[in-house]
């Protein structure tokens, strides 16, 4: 049996213009993709224009960017967004089927098809609740959730294990460089006197030189990881307007950091990047004195974040700026061992990066497994009488 949502889950709007002191806030960063799973370690500031107020028992469906299957089912009283629709389920129908029910590629394509709207895209609620949804007995509800509660959790316990594995590596790959670099038993020198320069990219404005047919490549803070420059993400700007903005030409070899927000991520401006250009960006020019993916690696380095946080300004928003990146203290071996300590760190990160790969493409498979099984036993391939 088949109904629409509107009568199987009517809509709440009980909308409050601010958020009572002692209420849980439920933002759309606080649902995990696809899983449901309520992230609430960091909570998230209120957006301007009210909030919703939802019940233990109602189900909360993103429709800001509806393909990132945003539905999560609070057990505790509290508000959210007003970028969630708020559900509560009639009597017939349990809550724990129903977000299921919303968590399967079928809905959430669905969704994505209705969304209106380019930088911004949402699905309007009166066209979410229009949709059709399943609603078997409600015996075969909770056959269907003790079935997918286990299987799911399974996966998930699974999913847990390898993002736990990542996390390791990374620990591993830290502990390394900060060994090797040993900041405490080696001089240090201010990055004002080791570097070739120290500069910024295009502060003002940098949108307005972005050309979709622009031969130069124009890297923004998006583009930049730890240890890596992601040329396929790059803007671009025309050749004359890179010209005009010669302070930031990117030569290859330079390092490009982050500024604003998680301030110290650092990546070497690859040779296939040269002569490229970047907006807001913090440039170290090559120095002769010091090897650019050395310094890369002690920027990337618990040492050297703990620098760019202690040299950032700003509360809401941490942001570096060149007059504050000239005192970072560099620990300065000579060119003959940092030459070793960058060959014996690239093997390590090799190593790390084909593992990190293999790990994501298994927890991947894992998510995949998770969202067949789920459609599988909504729509009743799975028989589950007997098996939950």
């Amino acid at each position: 049996m088949r109904m629409r949502l509107k009568y199987a889950a009517p809509a709440r709007e009980e909308r409050l213009q601010t958020k009572p002191a002692e209420a849980l806030y439920v933002a759309l960063e606080n649902v995990e993709s696809w899983s449901g799973r309520l992230l609430l370690d960091h909570p998230m500031d209120v957006v301007e224009g009210g909030v919703t107020r939802f019940r233990t028992g109602d189900v909360l469906v993103g429709k800001l960017r509806p393909y990132l299957a945003k539905v999560a089912r609070p057990t505790f009283d509290g508000v959210c967004s007003t970028e969630f629709v708020v559900l509560r389920p009639t009597s017939r129908l349990l809550a724990e089927f129903l977000q299921y029910q919303l968590l399967t590629a079928e809905f959430i394509g669905e969704m994505s098809s209705w969304t209106f709207g380019t930088k911004m895209p949402r699905v309007s609620p009166e066209r979410m609740l229009k949709t059709e949804v399943m609603f078997p007995s409600i015996e075969e509800q909770w056959a269907i959730v003790g079935y997918l509660d286990k299987e799911t959790s399974r996966i998930d316990s699974l999913i847990n294990y390898k993002n736990q594995l990542l996390d390791a590596c990374e620990r591993f790959f830290d502990g390394l460089i900060e060994h090797l670099i040993q900041p405490r038993d080696r001089p240090c020198e201010r990055l004002k006197q080791v570097s070739g320069g120290i500069t910024v990219g295009v502060v003002v404005n940098p949108s307005t030189y972005v050309e979709e047919q622009g031969e130069v490549l124009f890297f923004r803070g998006v583009d930049i990881s730890r240890f890596s420059v992601n040329v396929e993400t790059a803007q671009r700007i025309s050749v004359e307007s890179s010209q005009r903005l010669h302070k930031s030409r990117l030569n290859a070899g330079d390092i490009v950091s982050i500024r604003v927000g998680d301030p110290g991520i650092s990546a070497v401006v690859p040779g296939e990047a040269d002569g490229s250009n970047c907006a807001s960006l913090l440039i170290t020019r090559k120095g002769a004195r010091v090897d650019s993916r050395y310094l890369c690696y002690v920027f990337n380095s618990p040492y050297g974040r703990s620098q760019w946080r202690a040299l950032a300004n700003g509360a809401a928003q941490l942001q570096v700026n060149v007059s504050d990146a000239v005192d970072f203290r560099v620990p300065l071996p000579s060119t003959v061992s940092q030459r070793e300590i960058v060959n014996r760190l690239d093997a390590e990160w090799r190593s790390i990066r084909a593992l990190k790969a293999a790990v994501r493409s298994q927890t991947d498979l894992l998510r995949e497994q998770r969202q067949t099984l789920i459609t599988a036993a909504i729509t009743g391939q799975i028989d589950v009488r007997g098996v939950a």
